[in-house]
C-alpha cells in the first residue's frame, strides 16, 4: 500500500484523469480496495492506506475552469465517509490521526468544490448525517 501511495502522489491529475476516462474500471476498483484496506491487521498499511486514500481524493478532485468536480459520486463519497468513521473508534492513536487527516482532505475538497457541490455532500441531509456521525466520534477519537 506504501508503493500504491508514492504512485498515487507522484501521478498528476491530468493523468490520473486520463486513466480514469480510459478505463473507468481500474480506478473504480481502486478505491473499494483502500476501504478493504483499512482493516487490515497491520497498523503500518492502515496508515499507507490512509496516505493513499488522500492521494487517490485529491486526484480524483478536478479544480477545472469550467467548475471544480469530483469524480466520485454521492454514494462513493458516503462509503468512503463511512469506512473512516468506523476508524475513528480504532484504539491507537496513530491511526485515528491518519484517519482524521484523510477527513481534511475530504473537507477542503468540499471548501473548494463549495460552489458546485452536485457530487460532494450535496444535500443537507447528507451534510447534516456526516457531521452527526462525526461529531461524537472526533470527540471520542481525541481525547487521548
Amino acid at each position: 500500500c506504501h508503493g500504491l501511495s508514492l504512485i498515487l502522489e507522484q501521478i498528476s491529475r491530468n493523468d490520473f484523469q486520463s486513466i480514469w476516462e480510459a478505463d473507468t474500471r481500474v480506478v473504480d476498483t481502486l478505491y473499494p480496495r483502500l476501504l478493504m484496506l483499512l482493516d487490515d491487521s497491520h497498523d503500518p498499511v492502515r496508515m499507507a492506506t490512509c496516505t493513499a486514500l488522500q492521494h487517490f481524493l485529491r486526484l480524483a478532485y478536478n479544480p477545472c475552469e469550467e467548475g471544480p468536480t469530483c469524480r466520485l459520486g454521492v454514494s462513493s463519497l458516503e462509503e468512503i465517509t463511512s469506512s473512516l468513521i468506523i476508524q475513528l473508534d480504532d484504539p491507537d492513536a496513530e491511526i485515528r490521526r491518519h484517519v482524521a487527516e484523510v477527513f481534511t482532505t475530504l473537507l477542503d475538497i468540499q471548501r473548494s468544490d463549495s460552489n458546485n457541490c452536485d457530487n460532494i455532500a450535496q444535500s443537507t441531509e447528507m451534510k447534516s448525517k456526516v457531521i452527526e456521525m462525526m461529531d461524537d466520534k472526533f470527540r471520542t477519537a481525541f481525547k487521548s
